[in-house]
């Protein structure tokens, strides 16, 4: 017998679409974790496992081998073409522009992407908590809809941008991108990368530094949100440690765009993550409080 589908269910699904990937634990804790406890988290798991198998939901199992066995993690879901084409049937409810399953990558690029996640989501926490509009965002992984299969792939995906200057050449290919309206009627545009200290300083010099320069000083970005209000663009650093934070302000120190460079941690993705002053700019002492998006260090910031 078909599941029928709740309003929760529909709420988990459109943001499921909307941001790529969730873990079960992020479902559970984000749309089946009331205060009354009355959904527990093996229900919630049962819940996911029938829609996965009437073909709503993909499904990826990430495990750690360890010295002492096989630890199992939480495991990742996808929403499908399938499961947008049902929810508009069952309940007549259009998800929009839904990112489907088509093929999952690796582990490590699926751990990657879960971070991501995070972040995005963690924004949008934050907007609907200072009662600003809800953020959009591109992923690294979108297509620009008119793409075909033998271009290169600067042209068919939205976010990416390569240069050529004389025989060499740059890419820049930001993790996701985030277009957040602030109060100053300016539109913060949030090059994300997520960073998990699995790149070494060498390989974020190399990759990082020219490309996003490149992209910054030539303002490519206005491609990816056109008819923005008041534009802002700036990389956003987020990290595991200080420490790591320490280490990427020495590597990036180079740059000439040193305002457009801000670090924060794993650990304060939440909704206060606009309002707090968990941010640190190319030149700040992580030690000390950082500088807020929504209000600078001394009052209103245009980020």
């Amino acid at each position: 017998m078909p599941i029928q589908l709740q309003p929760r269910d529909v709420s988990f699904l459109s943001e499921l679409g909307a941001v790529g990937l969730m873990t079960s634990e992020q479902i559970f804790q984000r749309h089946y974790s009331p205060l009354d406890r009355i959904v527990t988290k093996v229900t919630c798991n049962r819940r996911l496992r029938d829609m996965a198998n009437e073909g709503f939901l993909a499904r990826k199992d990430l495990v750690l081998s360890a010295n002492k066995g096989i630890k199992k993690e939480n495991s990742v879901f996808q929403l499908t073409s399938e499961g947008v084409e049902e929810v508009y049937q069952r309940t007549g409810v259009e998800i929009v522009n839904a990112r489907v399953h088509r093929k999952f990558p690796s582990d490590q690029t699926v751990r990657h992407r879960v971070g991501v996640s995070t972040t995005l989501l963690a924004f949008k926490d934050a907007a609907k908590k200072e009662n600003l509009s809800t953020p959009e965002w591109l992923l690294e992984w979108d297509m620009e809809p008119t793409a075909k299969p033998n271009q290169p792939l600067d042209k068919q995906l939205i976010i990416y941008e390569s240069f050529v200057i004389g025989r060499d050449r740059f890419s820049c290919r930001p993790d996701a991108s985030v277009a957040i309206e602030l109060p100053s009627k300016h539109t913060l545009l949030g090059y994300i990368e997520y960073d998990r200290s699995t790149e070494t300083l060498g390989q974020i010099q190399r990759t990082k530094l020219n490309g996003y320069s490149l992209m910054l000083g030539s303002k490519s970005y206005l491609q990816h949100w056109p008819n923005k209000p008041k534009p802002v663009a700036r990389v956003l650093f987020v990290c595991k440690s200080r420490d790591r934070i320490r280490n990427l302000q020495d590597c990036l120190s180079s740059t000439e765009l040193k305002k457009e460079y801000s670090f924060t941690l794993h650990e304060y993705l939440n909704e206060n993550v606009l309002s707090a002053p968990v941010w640190w700019k190319l030149d700040d002492d992580v030690e000390k409080p950082g500088i807020s998006i929504l209000h600078g260090r001394n009052g209103p910031s245009n980020a």
